[in-house]
């Protein structure tokens, strides 16, 4: 039947084929569901992977408020993730190494049998969650859990933050830097007379501004150039 002109009618459409296509740019490495299966708005249906100039790019954005979409912010900050794990296993290679060098063991005033690294590996939770500052590369908080403390050293995964925009070097440096408040916290600070000797100010994050700033850049110099940038040099990583 042809028609000259529009008509209305009931009845069903069928069709055998659907399109989708994503918002963003980038490689599917996991498809987290199946033909069939029943999702709900913002699950997270693939695991995708951007290459780092579509990741800065779209970062950008997001820092700038420009991301209007919850299932890109959702996925961005799902890369943000994996790429701070990464970033922190790498990391923990130069680390170590460092901690074993005489410069960097030297800050530490620890028991016999007990070094910096083993604290790191034994004593101390990890967690990834975003900062609430993106230029933080990472913190170190401490409670009192049934008359024992309990220290956690969290790496920044804020989306385009400067830990998940940073490299292995930069990693093992926010490592060491982290690993001599949970030294204190666990240990006294007695256990970092070494690192106070230099000019270390344990207290970095008071809430004042203008006073943290100075510690952090007086702590961040320490740990960089007394501490940890020979074993740099001595793997060639500067």
């Amino acid at each position: 039947m042809i028609l000259d002109r529009p008509a209305r009618l009931i009845g069903r459409i069928e069709a055998d084929d659907s399109v989708a296509s994503p918002n963003v740019t980038g490689n599917i490495l996991e498809i987290r569901v199946r033909e069939g299966d029943s999702v709900k708005a913002r699950d997270v249906r693939a695991n995708g992977a951007f290459n780092e100039i579509q990741y800065n790019l779209y970062a950008r954005k997001a820092l700038a408020g420009w991301i209007a979409s919850d299932r890109l912010a959702l996925v961005l900050q799902e890369v943000s993730d994996n790429k701070a794990r990464k970033i922190e296993r790498t990391g923990e290679g130069i680390a170590h190494s460092a901690l074993d060098s005489a410069s960097c063991a030297e800050p530490f005033n620890l028991p016999p049998g007990v070094s910096a690294w083993r604290v790191f590996q034994t004593q101390v939770n990890k967690t990834f969650t975003p900062e609430s500052d993106y230029t933080f590369y990472g913190s170190t908080d401490d409670t009192l859990v049934n008359g024992k403390v309990n220290v956690t050293i969290n790496f920044n995964i804020d989306i385009g933050g400067t830990f998940v925009t940073s490299n292995a070097t930069s990693a093992g440096n926010t490592i060491v830097h982290e690993l001599i408040h949970a030294v204190a916290a666990l240990h006294g600070l007695d256990a970092i007379r070494g690192a106070i000797a230099l000019g270390w100010v344990n207290e970095d994050n008071t809430g004042d501004p203008i006073y943290d700033n100075t510690a952090q850049v007086a702590n961040d110099w320490i740990v960089h150039s007394k501490m940890y940038s020979g074993t740099v040099q001595q793997l060639g990583l500067n």
